[in-house]
């Protein structure tokens, strides 16, 4: 059945550590590249559009590391969660087989 979507609890529990490892990267990504061009004293500072404009690189690189810094977050937190729904899948499909098997030794 090409194009259909299917899901197992293994799934689940395989892709949301993905994307809780997607989140970790990017975070450590993210803190490596703004360390490397907070630097704003290549706009020097020694007259006025320099200190203008080293300020305003500085608010910008700060802006974007709070950006990064966010998505890295709700990466890992959606991973987390799909996760979390993973087993729980696992542990009601484990249930309703159980009590499926239960059913039938009844009989």
């Amino acid at each position: 059945m090409a194009g259909q979507l299917r899901f197992s609890p293994t799934s689940w529990v395989t892709n949301g550590n993905k994307l809780t490892a997607a989140g970790d990267d990017l975070a450590s990504a993210s803190q490596s590249f703004i360390s490397t061009v907070s630097d704003p004293s290549v706009f020097g500072g020694n007259d006025l559009v320099g200190s203008v404009a080293a300020m305003i690189y500085g608010l910008m690189v700060e802006r974007l590391g709070g950006c990064l810094d966010t998505l890295a977050e709700g990466f890992s937190a959606h991973g987390s969660l799909v996760t979390q729904a993973g087993q729980v899948y696992q542990e009601l499909e484990a249930a309703q087989v159980s009590t499926a098997q239960s059913i039938e030794g009844t009989r």
